[in-house]
């Protein structure tokens, strides 16, 4: 059957934002494209056209507004097969990558992420808590959850990709945290990021690259996850028994 490949791009023309939907095909023999948005058949319109370059087959809608916003699939069929791949229209914004390093001061951490989104960020939650490697799975710090106006370092209109910055504050020295985040624009919030996790440095030592804390941060990340491991299994073992 046709491989076929999908790729967004957004861009803001005037004051006017345009998405570019690119359905990417290997068939041979040649096959017939057909876009769909929620499963019903698209055809152009003065704000929707459809255009093809070689094996690129392009879907562009002109001054986006909200009833474009949905799942849209580019099928592709020739005499071997058929084949269908998916992409979402949304103005909400993507799951957030925390960039951020494993590692922080005594007590406070400044949580970096990068998030696309082609409209502007209007909040953020931010769910933290320490983890309290000398108890039991079941015992950690309770979560903290917080929403916050980021600092915005900066936004490539491009690729959409806007870095964020919040600095979190009275942290326990010498300790593992981890976190999630949610990001927040006019048409709703993102899903979960990732889970992060990172090591805060004794009382009275600033974070040094070249310190050997840094083997201190992998070894509690390694310990931990370990722990938890054989924790749930020793769990499955004794309500089995």
């Amino acid at each position: 059957p046709p491989e076929v490949h999908v790729i967004r791009t957004w861009a803001n023309t005037e004051g006017r934002l345009e998405v570019k939907l690119n359905c990417l095909i290997n068939a041979d023999p040649p096959a017939e494209v057909i876009w769909y948005q929620n499963s019903f058949p698209l055809q152009p319109t003065d704000r929707r056209f459809i255009s093809s370059s070689g094996t690129t087959y392009t879907l562009t809608i002109r001054n986006v507004q909200f009833s474009d916003f949905g799942n849209y699939s580019c099928v592709v069929v020739n005499s071997i097969g058929k084949e269908k791949k998916y992409i979402e229209v949304s103005g909400k914004p993507g799951i957030a990558e925390i960039i951020s390093p494993g590692y922080s001061n005594p007590n406070d951490y400044k949580l970096t992420w990068s998030v696309q989104s082609v409209f502007p960020i209007l909040e953020t939650k931010i769910l933290f808590r320490r983890l309290l490697i000398n108890t039991t799975y079941h015992h950690h710090d309770q979560w903290h959850d917080m929403v916050v106006r980021p600092n915005e370092i900066s936004f490539n209109p491009e690729s959409t990709e806007r870095i964020q910055q919040y600095q979190l504050n009275g942290l326990v020295a010498d300790s593992v945290y981890e976190c999630l985040i949610q990001t927040k624009s006019q048409y709703g919030y993102s899903e979960l990021s990732n889970l992060h996790q990172w090591f805060t440095s004794r009382v009275g030592r600033q974070v040094d690259l070249n310190s050997s804390s840094i083997c201190k941060i992998y070894f509690y990340s390694f310990f931990y996850n370990f722990y938890i491991i054989i924790s749930y299994v020793l769990k499955i073992l004794l309500d089995t028994s």
